[in-house]
């Protein structure tokens, strides 16, 4: 385990039933500081090894090193941020309110609240009651929250999803700008032109396997890549 690792997966598997393997000894390297970006058809896995690392599954067998420690630890809630899966929110409280019952377990000030609701571009709703939020509103509510802890590692399952053009490229902005401050990202994404502009790390994963792992430059042709590495399960998944 290297000491500039932020998150590691050592021979991480997982099933449902003990028949089908949703992952199987899966190897991952997030190195700290990195936008690391997680690519693969649907139902490659991708969701459950986010579940894994955020301790909301247990695995079958393998490890999983969170900065350097082996192992699951109660402050580590407080060092990471995730949206995975569909929104969370409580339809009768508002934006800010979400933010202010977090403070209660986090306790970051106001300051904070008015810092978080402006990086996620949410403070123009701020008062409006999640129930009545649009899709991307949503998402900007969820993008808050996992930012609200000032986390140093960011876990983020299809973000851009439910944004428009403009809020992609505000998250986008969002991400390199955490990144400046070298905060780690482990970010999965359908929309491979995303990735290139903002990824300094890449990792594919197929049939529950990471199949490619490297470091990729700012002119890295990924599509090229990931056509070259799963190849015919693109066609038969029609997944790009």
């Amino acid at each position: 385990m290297g000491t500039n690792i932020c998150i590691e997966t050592v021979d991480l598997s997982f099933s449902y039933n003990r028949r089908e393997n949703i992952l199987s000894s899966v190897n991952m390297q997030v190195p700290q500081g990195a936008i690391y970006g997680l690519l693969g058809c649907n139902g490659s896995g991708k969701s459950t090894l986010f579940k894994l690392i955020l301790h909301l599954q247990k695995a079958d067998a393998g490890d999983i090193y969170y900065f350097g420690e082996k192992g699951w630890f109660p402050e580590i809630m407080y060092k990471i941020g995730s949206i995975v899966g569909e929104d969370s929110y409580y339809p009768h409280l508002t934006v800010r309110n979400h933010l202010e019952l977090l403070d209660v377990f986090f306790h970051k000030g106001k300051k904070k609240i008015e810092e978080v609701l402006e990086g996620a571009d949410i403070a123009y709703a701020a008062d409006k009651k999640a129930g009545k939020l649009s899709t991307g509103q949503r998402r900007r509510l969820s993008i808050a929250m996992a930012l609200f802890r000032d986390p140093e590692l960011l876990i983020l399952d299809e973000p851009f999803n439910g944004l428009d053009s403009l809020g992609v490229i505000d998250l986008r902005k969002l991400l390199l700008a955490l990144h400046s401050e070298g905060k780690t990202v482990i970010i999965s994404n359908h929309i491979i032109s995303e990735l290139e502009k903002i990824c300094t790390h890449i990792g594919i994963i197929n049939h529950g396997r990471i199949v490619y792992q490297e470091h990729i430059s700012p002119n890295t042709d990924l599509e090229g890549i990931y056509i070259k590495t799963i190849g015919n399960d693109i066609v038969e998944s029609n997944q790009i």
